[in-house]
């Protein structure tokens, strides 16, 4: 009996995650008592994170807002505020059900197709690499020694994801007309691409809102060093939070559970710290962003739930009509 791809891929994906978990708990457990002896996060850091936290959460919902108006959508705020913070806690199940049920709730309720949907959460995609590694890379030439052999690499990393992210924001794509299937799909992708590309405006401002969420995450990560007795130069900070923020859209657990603790140590040692301290700053990080999941995004998903429970029954992520026809939710 023959597995599908799909599930091959799946299956990989799910040994490889437990691996990482698994790794990152013994890790923790090895040197706890080292790491508890120096670990002095106080209340008032934690409720300033929190704060920080939501702020992120306003403006991507703003930029949420901005970037469905290139298809001539005009979300509700609020909407999206409270969709943000619910895709935080459903991004803890598997499959990256937030991201899904994103989709399902942006059909339903604003006729955004999921053709159109996968072009804006690419889109934004690329927008958040391009300003990650930008300022990533501008920092490491700022402090670091580019001649160092981990600098070099990450330099390389950010440096290969610029121009990647350069090319498919901005860089206008034509198909010729056909009747392949594939080839249709990819005309329908790029042709609603081009309607984000063609608002410069908007693209300005969603560059300049993620701009500032990044810099809100490398400040929640230096709360975070400050209180392990650790002090960085703010170019550090920007490195981490870069890896961070890129993590969050990109991963291969949920929540990118385990991966993103990893990689922040790593990209640690970049900067001149010991492994075990930049992997308890991201677990520690990771505490925070569950605690704010669970009560802040639990409290959006119940919400939302009340609301229109159909929502969470049939999560459709499929272009063919509902069953059941939804209004157009506009202001």
């Amino acid at each position: 009996m023959f597995i599908s791809s799909k599930k091959m891929i799946r299956y990989i994906k799910n040994i490889a995650a437990f691996l990482i978990i698994a790794f990152l708990l013994w890790y923790l457990k090895r040197n706890w008592l080292e790491l508890k002896a120096i670990m002095r996060l106080s209340a008032w850091d934690i409720t300033f994170i929190f704060t920080i936290s939501v702020f992120g959460v306003f403006n991507t919902a703003f930029v949420h807002k901005i970037l469905l108006n290139g298809f001539g959508i005009r979300a509700k705020f609020w909407d999206m505020f409270l969709l943000q913070n619910a895709s935080y806690l459903l991004n803890y199940a598997p499959m990256k059900f937030g991201t899904l049920f994103k989709a399902s709730f942006l059909k339903k309720h604003y006729n955004l197709g999921y053709l159109k949907f996968t072009v804006f959460f690419m889109y934004l995609t690329f927008v958040m690499i391009l300003t990650t590694s930008l300022v990533g890379l501008f920092s490491l030439l700022l402090k670091y020694d580019i001649h160092s052999v981990e600098v070099k690499v990450l330099m390389l990393v950010y440096f290969l994801f610029l121009v990647i992210s350069s090319i498919l924001i901005f860089v206008p794509i034509s198909l010729p007309d056909t009747n392949n299937i594939i080839v249709k799909k990819l005309k329908i992708f790029f042709e609603a691409r081009s309607e984000l590309i063609a608002y410069k405006k908007n693209l300005f401002y969603s560059v300049a809102l993620l701009n500032l969420n990044y810099l809100l995450t490398a400040v929640r990560l230096g709360i975070i060093f400050n209180s392990l007795d650790q002090n960085i130069h703010p170019a550090g900070y920007l490195i981490l939070g870069s890896v961070g923020y890129f993590l969050m859209f990109i991963s291969l657990t949920p929540g990118a559970l385990g991966i993103r603790e990893i990689v922040i140590g790593a990209a640690s040692v970049v900067i001149g710290l010991p492994l075990n301290i930049g992997i308890l700053a991201a677990v520690i990080d990771r505490a925070v962003m569950i605690i704010y999941s669970f009560i802040i995004g639990g409290f959006c998903s119940i919400y939302l739930w009340r609301k229109s429970p159909e929502d969470f029954e049939n999560v459709n992520i499929s272009d063919q009509p509902q069953n059941k026809s939804r209004p157009v939710r506009c202001d």
